[in-house]
């Protein structure tokens, strides 16, 4: 039985090309998915204590005052969708109850849906008052 032989450049040559990797769109940027992509974090979800912390900075309001601000409002916003009502939220958008299931013990599993409207940054509004316009 004979082996095969192989030229040098054969045996050194990949045998296999590598597998295309798609595109993904990061931000205004395309880049491409590799092991590197990956293996990073997905982002963390913002939870209350920092949206606090940005509201209380953006509003300058007291941390103190920005909390209950932010409570209520959460409040309200729960208790609507509760109810299963419509949203309008310029600039988030319009959120919609889809399907609600209730969980016993008061709580419920609801199923949203986000139809985003224009980015503020985009539609030159910030959604707070200037100096000039809280006099």
């Amino acid at each position: 039985m004979q082996k095969a032989r192989l030229s040098p450049a054969k045996a050194l040559a990949p045998r296999a090309k590598p597998a295309k990797l798609p595109l993904i769109a990061t931000g205004q940027t395309m880049a491409r998915a590799d092991s590197s992509a990956s293996e990073t974090a997905a982002p963390m979800p913002l939870k209350k204590p920092d949206l606090l912390d940005q509201l209380a900075t953006r509003s300058g309001l007291k941390k103190r005052d920005a909390k209950l601000a932010l409570d209520a409002t959460l409040a309200l916003i729960g208790e609507a969708l509760a109810r299963g009502d419509d949203l309008l939220l310029p600039p988030l958008g319009r959120v919609r109850v889809v399907k609600a299931k209730d969980l016993g013990a008061g709580a419920q599993l609801l199923t949203l849906k986000l139809r985003s409207g224009k980015d503020a940054s985009q539609s030159g509004k910030t959604g707070l008052a200037t100096a000039v316009e809280d006099v």
